[in-house]
């Protein structure tokens, strides 16, 4: 089974746009944290919404958490709901590490994102995350899974299994800041399967790569 799928225009401009206006008109609130993912261990090149759901460190039992009273935008969930019914994914459930399933994040000058693989969150399920990169930086941020890299556009869609896949992030280069939107689903083998075989694409289109 394939790990990574990409497709073009699985957003629209406007959509795009709203997305990081949320990101960049609240970034500076406490409802973003540094999630400490540094390659070189820099602080705060990167702040997210990821522990708006509190997650619980399985080694050490700690609780890392960060404020949940907001809403994402409109567009968030309209998205989150196409992804749904575009891979008409029946069994699923959301993964615990962001807000209704959601997250997103901004990244800064220098900032990297270490080598890593997510965890399984359910029995007999896979961990599948759903990704929007709304604003590309000047240059770098660029997703590498499995030692390959994925370029995609900021109106793409790029799709992997993160418990199965390692990931990471290159350096950003340049003051425009990375934005990415993530969509993280607990889905059945059966769905996975489904996705990532390649049944999916007569509808959406071809693939980036």
């Amino acid at each position: 089974m394939d790990k990574v799928k990409a497709y073009k225009d699985f957003i629209t401009e406007s959509e795009r746009d709203e997305l990081n206006e949320w990101t960049l008109s609240n970034y500076e609130r406490d409802i973003f944290m540094d999630p400490k993912m540094d390659t070189n261990k820099k602080e705060r090149t990167k702040l997210t919404t990821r522990f708006a759901t509190p997650l619980v460190i399985p080694q050490t039992g700690q609780v890392i958490s960060s404020p949940s009273d907001f809403d994402y935008p409109a567009e968030a969930y309209w998205i989150q709901d196409r992804i749904l019914r575009t891979f008409d994914i029946e069994e699923y459930g959301f993964a615990p590490v962001g807000l209704d399933g959601i997250i997103t994040e901004i990244s800064f000058e220098g900032g990297t994102v270490h080598r890593h693989i997510d965890p399984v969150w359910m029995e007999d399920t896979v961990t599948v995350h759903f990704n929007i990169i709304s604003r590309k930086p000047k240059g770098g941020g660029v997703t590498i899974i499995d030692g390959e890299p994925w370029d995609v556009e900021d109106t793409d869609l790029l799709s992997y299994i993160v418990s199965d896949a390692e990931h990471e992030v290159d350096e950003v280069v340049g003051k425009k800041n990375r934005i990415l939107w993530v969509f993280a689903f607990m889905l059945s083998t059966k769905d996975a399967k489904r996705i990532f075989s390649g049944e999916t694409e007569e509808d959406l289109g071809e693939s980036v790569q």
